[in-house]
């Protein structure tokens, strides 16, 4: 199974904590310190997922807005533009059977 399957119908941030625009974003997004049902935050210095992600989707800046879906059987990831107006760039990940 995709290791992004299990973020389906979620949006997924990758973030750094020395970046000031993340830090930014995390704090229009959350309340009370915890992120919005639906939302996850990958740190990039220790999360796996989040490097493989990053590197899939040549992510050169964060943070960098994803979201996860299911069509098909396949989960589909796909980024969203600096400005979260529209899709950048899709990927499908076949589950295993």
């Amino acid at each position: 199974m995709s290791p992004f399957s299990k973020y389906k119908g979620k949006t997924v941030v990758l973030v750094h904590p020395e970046c000031p625009h993340c830090l930014s974003l995390k704090e229009r997004l959350t309340s009370d310190g915890r992120a919005p049902e639906g939302v996850v935050f990958l740190d990039l210095t220790n999360d796996e997922e989040a490097r493989a992600l990053a590197e899939a989707f040549d992510v050169r800046a964060v943070p960098a807005v994803f979201f996860v879906t299911e069509e098909d059987g396949k989960t589909k990831v796909c980024k969203l533009d600096e400005k979260m107006e529209k899709v950048e760039a899709c990927m499908e990940v076949e589950h295993e059977q």
